[in-house]
């Protein structure tokens, strides 16, 4: 009987917690994208999974499973963000106006409702999403 009691104990937290992971969170999706003429690449993270997508010389479509700590991880740093506030934010560079970088982009779902920043050059986002954008591309690179 104690044993049965275990058992349903722990299967129950273990519920609880992914449930938890992906409720109290609230984030739907995070997407990082780059785009030039001719080519373009796109990183779509949530709860499931990392879909990376290349539009270029050599196009893939690419995905694997995420775990928990990296989703978490995600979900840690984008609530660090003012989402309100990220439509506003400057990038210090201006390359992508001559085809010398590619204009890039980032948009947070949550809830259902999406926050998107203002277009930046690839490599010179604003500050305050340098590092959520870095943990997005490591990510991406992971995907094989």
């Amino acid at each position: 009987m104690k044993i049965l009691i275990l058992i349903c104990t722990l299967f129950l937290s273990c519920n609880r917690c992914s449930d938890n992971m992906e409720d109290v969170q609230g984030i739907d999706f995070v997407e990082y994208s780059a785009i030039t003429r001719g080519s373009s690449f796109s990183c779509i993270i949530d709860s499931n999974q990392i879909v990376v997508e290349f539009q270029g010389d050599e196009p893939f479509l690419k995905r694997r499973k995420i775990m928990a700590d990296e989703w978490k991880d995600i979900c840690e740093s984008v609530h660090k963000l003012n989402l309100e506030d990220i439509g506003q934010l400057q990038s210090s560079t201006a390359l992508s106006a001559s085809d010398r970088s590619r204009i890039a982009n980032l948009v947070i779902s949550v809830d259902e409702m999406e926050y998107e920043s203002k277009a930046f050059d690839e490599g010179h986002p604003p500050d305050e999403l340098r590092w959520v954008i870095d943990k997005i591309i490591a990510l991406a690179k992971t995907v094989d």
